[in-house]
């Protein structure tokens, strides 16, 4: 099920890169209330936890619902420029009730398109209803937003100021340097081939053809494209593994995407030829002995008492895969697991899983 972006005729001038604060506070948050689904941030959620100290701490979950997988749109790109935590705030502090509810109630209710969060908060007690069926949480929230907008509004922005405040804005200052190196790299490759650019955002991203389309492979099926609001590029440390495709508060059309330093990502295909080198007896054979100690192909071959050329074959198959590793040292060749690749498998499944 994909979501395809239409890049036709769009250029490097149509596209804006710009990290965002209160974006990354929304990644960070979502990371610590379901810090079991992200164990590559479980240093950050430790830091989160004595940070924000018991009160934060069970207000962050009780506003968990507005940054669970459904992220709501409110902390999503406030428009462009607006560089500082304070001012996106301030931003959200400036909207009408009507448009602080709708965006609020979509992320309460927490359904994407699935549903009409703007027809049902129409009917104040059918709204409360159906998030109740989805989770209490969801309705005590509901319950709150439809008894007194404005109050919920400057409940979550007072929990919004003093969790900065109290942990998150370091989270923030030691990512920033990342992300705003990430951001002119993009800048930089989008002069060159803004098509390509956007498809490396994402290893299950890819160019449809030689079209202007590019296919990213999520469980939504959307066509978006590029023409009457900017294309915002927002590069997340927090907000990894995940990319996110949403349209902005302000009409902008938003990716979020991993900016961080770290491994690189496996694609699909590269992942279950990974996970099928585990389905042959002899390539499992041969992992158990490199994983002792580094071996040539003919040592492997006297082993396991096989043809060489079987041997071969299956260090072809594990060597493309990224499984083992072969190096020359004089005129012999020798392979060895790679143990950190194999380790990481679960890391990699998991992360492929949530993009």
């Amino acid at each position: 099920m994909p979501i395809t972006l239409d890049l036709t005729d769009t250029t490097p001038a149509d596209i804006v890169v710009q990290p965002s604060p209160l974006l990354e506070f929304m990644a960070a948050m979502h990371a610590f209330t379901e810090h079991d689904h992200h164990p590559e941030h479980q240093s950050v959620a430790a830091q989160l936890q004595t940070g924000l100290g018991d009160e934060l701490v069970e207000r962050a979950h009780y506003y968990s619902p507005l940054w669970s997988r459904f992220r709501c749109r409110l902390f999503f790109v406030r428009g462009i420029g607006l560089a500082s935590f304070e001012a996106q705030v301030a931003d959200v502090r400036a909207m009408s009730d009507q448009g602080f509810a709708e965006l609020a109630a979509e992320g309460i209710l927490g359904m994407g398109r699935t549903v009409d969060h703007v027809e049902l908060l129409a009917e104040p007690e059918a709204f409360v209803n159906t998030c109740r069926r989805r989770s209490s949480a969801r309705a005590e929230l509901a319950e709150r937003l439809v008894e007194d907008v404005a109050d919920f509004r400057e409940q979550l922005l007072l929990f919004l100021e003093r969790a900065w405040d109290a942990a998150v804005r370091n989270v923030w200052t030691r990512s920033a340097p990342t992300l705003a190196a990430t951001a002119e790299r993009i800048r930089l490759q989008l002069d060159d081939d803004v098509i390509q650019t956007v498809a490396r955002l994402s290893p299950t991203a890819a160019v449809i053809g030689n079209s202007s389309r590019i296919r990213f492979d999520k469980l939504d099926t959307i066509n978006f494209s590029v023409h009457d609001a900017p294309l915002v590029l927002v590069p997340s440390v927090m907000h990894a593994p995940h990319l996110t495709i949403k349209r902005a508060p302000k009409g902008e059309l938003a990716i979020i995407f991993p900016g961080g330093a770290g491994q690189d990502e496996l694609s699909l295909d590269q992942l279950r030829q990974r996970l099928q080198c585990f389905g042959s007896p002899l390539r499992m054979g041969i992992l158990r002995h490199l994983l002792g100690e580094p071996l040539s192909s003919s040592e492997l071959s006297l082993r396991l008492g096989i043809e060489a050329t079987q041997v071969s074959r299956a260090l072809s198959r594990l060597r493309s895969s990224g499984i083992i590793v072969s190096e020359r040292t004089g005129g012999v060749i020798s392979h060895h697991a790679d143990v950190e690749a194999i380790r990481r498998l679960g890391l990699d499944v998991l992360a492929t899983i949530m993009r």
